[in-house]
C-alpha cells in the first residue's frame, strides 16, 4: 500500500510539473506576442531620432531589417528567431547582434548584482 501511495504521489507531482511548465510556456508566448504588437503600435519608428533620415534612407533601412514586410510575416520571422535564440541585428547599435548586446549587459548586471 505504501508503494501505491508513492506512485500516486509521483504521478500527481509529475502532473503538477507538466501543468506549471505548460502555463509558463503559454505565458511567455503571450508576453512575446503582446510586446511585438504593442511595439508596432507605438508612433514613430526605430529610425526616427533628433535628425530624421530621408525617406529613401528610411525605406532602405526598412527593407534591410524586414520592416517593409506585412506584420504577420514579421511576427512569424520574430518567433522563429526567438526559438533559435537569434534576435537579429541591432537597429540602434549598427553592426552588432542583439544577442551580443544582451550578453554584454548581462555580464555587467552579474558584476553589479553579484
Amino acid at each position: 500500500d505504501l508503494l501505491k501511495l508513492e506512485v500516486v504521489m509521483d504521478s500527481k507531482l509529475a502532473l503538477y510539473i507538466v501543468k506549471r511548465l505548460t502555463l509558463a510556456v503559454v505565458t511567455i508566448f503571450l508576453i512575446i506576442t503582446i510586446t511585438f504588437f504593442v511595439m508596432h503600435q507605438v508612433p514613430g519608428g526605430p529610425f526616427l531620432s533628433e535628425k530624421a533620415p530621408s525617406p529613401a534612407v528610411t525605406k532602405a533601412l526598412e527593407e534591410k531589417y524586414g520592416l517593409d514586410k506585412p506584420k504577420s510575416e514579421q511576427y512569424v520571422t520574430y518567433l522563429k528567431g526567438i526559438m533559435k535564440g537569434d534576435f537579429g541585428p541591432s537597429i540602434k547599435q549598427r553592426g552588432r547582434e542583439v544577442t551580443t548586446v544582451i550578453l554584454q549587459g548581462f555580464k555587467v548586471s552579474l558584476r553589479l548584482g553579484g
